[in-house]
């Protein structure tokens, strides 16, 4: 296929000039200028094939030499305490510096909700996900907890008014079936998770026995790839 398409820029090129009637110099150029549109095409449609071939795979992308990597957190079932916390992913600290987790919930409401929350493994009286919907604060026995054999791949990204950065890592689903992101504030001497809702401009998080509202917070993010 490249060798009948050069022949056909020659042959396109050859008709174009009168060679006859063109000096030793002229030609020397034109013949020149014929490979290299030649040379041209034949690079060009290379290029093309090797990026589509190396583009099929479903895990990876890979753009000639370059091979770019995506590995994601899970969410797994939290079911007692006997569960291993030993991949679960830190998302902070507690107002007594013990460490916090990522936790989500689907919610009893109507309709449902998946909620990002916090998960405190030490706090005193309850041992549950917290979220918050309406106004309130609620606490589930029956959640989830992310993990990543790699904690690396996930990064805190500051951000306003609703709005998430890219990579900004989905933790649930509203009402209205617009994507939650997982938001961590700072309140008082502790930190705590909660959700970004772009919708209504604000990230919540529950505290105390209420909701609180936020227009700063931070953005749970993937920035998992590798370059080899």
């Amino acid at each position: 296929m490249l060798t009948l398409r050069a022949a056909s820029c020659y042959t396109l090129w050859a008709q174009y000039i009168n060679f006859s009637s063109s000096s030793t110099k002229q030609r020397s150029i034109a013949i020149g200028a014929i490979a290299l549109v030649s040379t041209l095409i034949t690079i060009g449609v290379v290029v093309t094939v090797n990026i589509k071939h190396k583009s099929s795979s479903t895990n990876n992308l890979e753009l000639g030499e370059f091979k770019i990597k995506f590995i994601e957190p899970q969410w797994i079932p939290y079911v007692n305490k006997s569960t291993s916390l030993v991949n679960a992913f830190v998302a902070g600290t507690n107002s007594q510096s013990e460490s916090i987790y990522v936790c989500r919930v689907n919610s009893n409401k109507t309709p449902p909700e998946l909620l990002p929350g916090t998960f405190d493994p030490d706090a005193l009286n309850f041992r549950g996900c917290r979220v918050t919907h309406g106004v309130g604060h609620y606490i589930y026995r029956n959640f989830e907890i992310l993990v990543a054999k790699n904690p690396s791949v996930l990064v805190w990204e500051s951000d306003t008014n609703g709005h998430a950065p890219i990579g900004a890592l989905s933790g649930g689903l509203s009402e209205f079936k617009d994507d939650l992101q997982i938001a961590r504030a700072e309140i008082d001497s502790g930190q705590y998770i909660g959700k970004v809702h772009g919708r209504q401009s604000k990230a919540y998080f529950a505290y105390g026995d209420r909701e609180r509202a936020a227009s700063s917070y931070q953005v749970l993010c993937l920035q998992d790839y590798s370059l080899g």
